[in-house]
């Protein structure tokens, strides 16, 4: 889960008509950058407009800050009631990237490794309650779909540092900084999973303070 800028609100909420127009569903877009609110995965042709606070819950429908773009899989699996404490809004300056730690552990082996969400603050309710919501979604033993989309992520991270080895690698200095900035962009608001990459890249890099600049660290 990353932190966005909500654009206004599309004109056609006021008219309370549907929370799903077209106008509605490309700010989603802009605003999110693409991916699923919950678990950043690139947003397919299907996505769902979810309320973050839901509907039987008590949530306003029209309401433009309180519309979320996600994939069917986290619609679908997310819990429904509101928690006491509420949820972190990752568009609503509540500083989701700074309250959440979200973090591959990589254990011998990558069928091993584990995707974890806590709260940076103990007694912070509304980072426990994302953080508990977003481990479930990760990894719900019950769901096949909670396994599908952590080997998603464990597949995009293979990648993603193999890619990070190689420009590492690089001798030819020019080469090097362009791959770097393919990188950086990669690690950037717009990639996938980029809260949990960016945390797993600093691990990898942290040493190197000039790889951390360049790749935004």
């Amino acid at each position: 889960m990353i932190d966005v800028e909500r654009e206004p609100a599309p004109g056609s909420l006021a008219r309370r008509t549907g929370w799903g127009g077209k106008d509605v569903r490309a700010a989603l877009q802009r605003t999110f950058k693409k991916k699923c609110y919950l678990c950043e995965s690139p947003l397919g042709r299907s996505w769902h407009v979810d309320h973050l606070k839901s509907r039987c819950a008590g949530g306003p429908e029209y309401e433009w800050g309180n519309l979320f773009p996600a994939c069917p899989s986290c619609n679908m699996r997310r819990r429904r009631n509101w928690p006491a404490g509420g949820m972190l809004d990752p568009a609503g300056g509540d500083r989701v990237e700074e309250r959440l730690f979200q973090e591959l552990i990589v254990g011998v082996g990558l069928e091993v490794t584990t995707v974890s969400f806590e709260a940076a603050d103990e007694g912070d309710a509304a980072a426990e309650n994302t953080a508990g919501e977003l481990q479930r979604l990760h990894n719900d033993a019950k769901h096949d779909d909670a396994h599908q989309l952590t080997q998603l992520i464990i597949n995009h991270m293979t990648a993603l540092t193999s890619r990070l080895t190689d420009a590492l690698a690089e001798e030819d200095a020019r080469e090097r900084k362009r791959a770097l900035r393919k990188l950086r962009k990669q690690l950037g608001p717009r990639g996938a999973y980029s809260a949990l990459m960016r945390r797993r890249v600093r691990e990898i890099v942290r040493s190197h303070q000039h790889v951390m600049d360049a790749l935004g660290l």
